[in-house]
């Protein structure tokens, strides 16, 4: 099992290291920048809430932290509080990285259950390596940016004690074990994973989905960021629009308040319903309406041109706009929450002259990483809609088919009925 689970683990001197000795040799890093570079929207995952609301899909995403520690969550607040409180001049930062298929056999692919493997293993690990665990302060960060599942950590002494650096090969390899041995293979768990992929792959076939369409829903319910890469003009019309919507009021899509917007939110919506893999799911999602329009007419009467049927059908569509409209005023509405708090946390920070000449840099930079991730995530927001939207649809077209056996049934049985009478 160990072979299937790679670690390392690097030392480096931090900013608040000043005059390190020649004879030292250490290279630096920025604690700033680490964090930015752990956090950052486009690998770590950050799916810490449960729910099936495709508003909800991207809504957590970047306003939660994907940081944690042994007490769960941490915050910007949080890390850079500890940081400023003791200010390491050493930092130890190492990764865990699994094999995808073992991550799966093992369900750690689910981020509470990979957090919670290495909050338990911690304490030993930092035993493991010669440093006492009351005087340690540890983070990790769960990345699903590559094939293979990862967690970055780093930690550093609260009170400097050790005088040696490098840490030995024999200890790494306690750690090793020590992740090893916590990790038992559930074989329940992956028999129910198999049947549920199953179920998922048999609603595939009963819709009729394509190929492509199952990949884009796969790719919506998996979280797979690779898939939704970024989308340089929904990107920036989410800019432009950020910039003219009220910051008070209604931020709905039928409100009021957002009726003179209304026109550059629609060229969103078509921007994202336009996309190749949406519009297919859309081709699908519309003729499954006109399946389901069909078994109406045919249980009720009249014919597919019907008004009724027409407004039935233009009212789904427009829910589907709608939802969608709804989705980038969320996205604009959680986008400035961010920015309020990327600039709460430089304010906070203590000031150096290095950090000054970075900070309008950093913040910019981070803020387009976060509305960049949100386009991503609103096309996932919308396959999710679309995918549940299509399901809707078919089991309210078998339902109808089921009523139309029905009463094709009771025909039957009064013709026989009749006939014998007679």
């Amino acid at each position: 099992m160990a072979s299937e689970i790679f670690f390392n683990l690097q030392y480096r001197a931090t900013e608040y290291y000043k005059n390190i000795p020649s004879n030292q040799n250490l290279q630096q890093v920025n604690t700033t920048d680490m964090y930015e570079y752990y956090e950052r929207d486009e690998a770590c995952d950050k799916t810490i809430c449960d729910t099936e609301d495709a508003f909800d899909y991207y809504n957590y995403r970047i306003g939660s932290t994907g940081g944690f520690n042994d007490k769960g969550t941490v915050t910007r607040e949080d890390y850079f509080k500890k940081m400023k409180q003791y200010k390491p001049k050493i930092i130890y930062r190492g990764v865990f990285s699994f094999h995808d298929d073992f991550a799966v056999e093992q369900d750690i692919k689910d981020p509470n259950k990979m957090r919670d493997l290495i909050k338990k293993t911690m304490k030993k690990n930092i035993i493991a390596m010669g440093f006492e665990p009351d005087n340690v302060e540890w983070f990790a960060f769960y990345h699903t940016n590559t094939s293979q599942p990862h967690v970055h950590f780093h930690f550093y002494e609260k009170i400097p004690k050790k005088k040696k650096y490098i840490i030995s090969e024999n200890r790494l390899t306690k750690v090793k074990s020590n992740v090893a041995r916590l990790m038992k293979l559930n074989t329940e768990l992956y028999t129910d994973r198999e049947e549920l992929k199953n179920r998922i792959f048999n609603k595939f076939n009963d819709l009729g989905l394509s190929t492509s369409s199952q990949g884009f829903i796969l790719a919506t319910e998996n979280n797979n960021k690779d898939y939704f890469k970024e989308n340089r003009l929904i990107t920036s019309k989410l800019k432009d629009l950020e910039k003219i919507i009220p910051k008070t009021g209604s931020l709905k899509f039928n409100s009021a308040n957002i009726a003179p917007y209304k026109k550059q939110i629609e060229e969103i919506i078509e921007l994202v319903k336009n996309r190749s893999d949406v519009r297919l799911l859309m081709d699908e999602f519309e003729n499954q309406l006109d399946k389901e329009m069909e078994a109406y007419t045919i249980l009720y009467g009249g014919s597919k041109e019907d008004d009724m049927k027409l407004k039935f059908r233009e009212k789904r569509m427009n829910t589907i706009d709608s939802r969608l409209g709804n989705m980038i005023l969320s996205t604009i509405k959680n986008y400035r929450k961010d920015v309020e708090t990327y600039e709460q946390m430089f304010e906070d920070l203590e000031e150096g002259d290095q950090f000054r000449k970075y900070r309008t840099q950093r913040l910019k930079g981070i803020s387009n990483r976060n509305i960049r991730q949100r386009a991503s995530n609103l096309i996932a927001g919308m396959g999710k809609e679309l995918s549940s939207s299509l399901e809707q649809s078919h089991f309210s077209e078998l339902k109808m088919k089921a009523m139309i056996d029905s009463v094709q049934r009771r025909a039957q049985q009064e013709g026989y009925r009749s006939q014998h009478v007679q």
